[in-house]
């Protein structure tokens, strides 16, 4: 669209949506009328990567309608056949390294031995080789749950108790809007370590720095029902939930 736009070619408006807490590589280089980022908290950032001030739109990430709709873990579990006397820890796998995921299971399993209650639900995308190797490596145990491609993350999300993944921006956002506890594991560095420093800096998630060291301590934390109340508060005070739709209602009015 930028090439476009030096060539002078006449374009509807161009919006740009950020869908990292940072200003990416290469933003700075983009031409458009406006650029959508995900708080204002991050105004100065994309300023100081050359963005003007007036561009900036900080409605937030969109995320899609069955995030915003209030699921109750006893509906979320009865939709998706799971047992409602069952407490479950959701783990979003499909772009962890086989390494980190086994050791993230390990430590969970190792929490199970004491709390007979909980389950494990592993979220494997479209990874088949991560899930030949999770089917291999953990044959037999019955509280792991392998899950296959699914549109019904949220109901997942509503289902568990905490959720321990990558932070992905836009898979970030959506835990935010769903309000869950949200431990972070194994960020890629560069955008998601920015991520990951935005959601603990906001009280939003716990940054677990070594799973094997950590993951169960901050799992504690995690469970606790006075932390997990501050994350909720934390979700509720720095995502905006009706993001896609102040973009929405911005163009209509603008164009």
């Amino acid at each position: 669209m930028t090439q476009l736009k030096n060539r002078h070619i006449p374009l509807p408006p161009v919006y740009f949506v950020a869908t990292d807490y940072t200003c990416s590589p290469f933003v700075g280089e983009v031409d458009a009328d406006y650029f959508v980022i995900p708080s204002p908290k991050l105004e100065d950032v994309f300023v100081k990567a050359g963005i003007p001030k007036e561009k900036l739109l900080p409605f937030g990430i969109p995320t899609s309608k069955p995030f915003h709709e209030s699921r109750t873990p006893e509906e979320a579990k009865q939709e998706l056949g799971l047992d409602p006397k069952k407490k479950y820890f959701l783990l979003s796998g499909g772009s962890i390294g086989v390494g980190d995921i086994n050791d993230t299971i390990d430590e969970l399993l190792t929490f199970i031995l004491s709390h007979k209650d909980y389950e494990i639900l592993v979220l494997v995308g479209n990874n088949l080789h991560l899930k030949e190797n999770l089917e291999i490596a953990y044959k037999g145990v019955r509280p792991l749950h392998l899950i296959d491609p699914t549109d019904k993350v949220y109901d997942y999300l509503s289902a568990c108790e905490v959720l321990i993944a990558k932070p992905g921006g836009l898979s970030s956002t959506e835990v935010a809007v769903s309000q869950i506890p949200f431990l972070i594991i194994t960020p890629i560095p560069g955008c998601e370590d920015k991520n990951a420093q935005f959601f603990q800096d906001n009280g939003m998630a716990i940054w677990v720095k070594d799973v094997q060291n950590d993951l169960l301590v901050d799992l504690m934390k995690a469970l606790d029902p006075r932390e997990r109340q501050r994350m909720i508060e934390a979700d509720k005070r720095v995502i905006d939930p009706l993001a896609a739709r102040k973009l929405v209602e911005f163009i209509e009015k603008r164009h």
